[in-house]
């Protein structure tokens, strides 16, 4: 005897969890032809960088910030 087909349980096997997704942006950067957000340059533009104390469990005593307030 066949069981009941329920409409849930088609809608995942064809659409739902498990399912490949297909991806349009694959073959551009495949090919080495995609632009990536760190490939925009703007004038102007401020870098950022992130520093690692070396001294794990430490504690901060003071920050100079001159430097970061002296700039446009």
């Amino acid at each position: 005897m066949n069981a009941p087909v329920d409409a849930n349980d088609l809608a995942l096997t064809k659409f739902g969890i498990g399912q490949p997704v297909t991806r349009k942006e694959d073959p551009v950067l495949l090919r080495g032809e995609g632009r990536y957000t760190d490939d925009i340059n703007r004038p102007g533009q401020a870098f950022g960088v992130m520093v690692r104390s070396r001294m794990a469990h430490g504690r901060l005593l003071g920050l100079d910030t001159a430097a970061a307030r002296a700039m446009p």
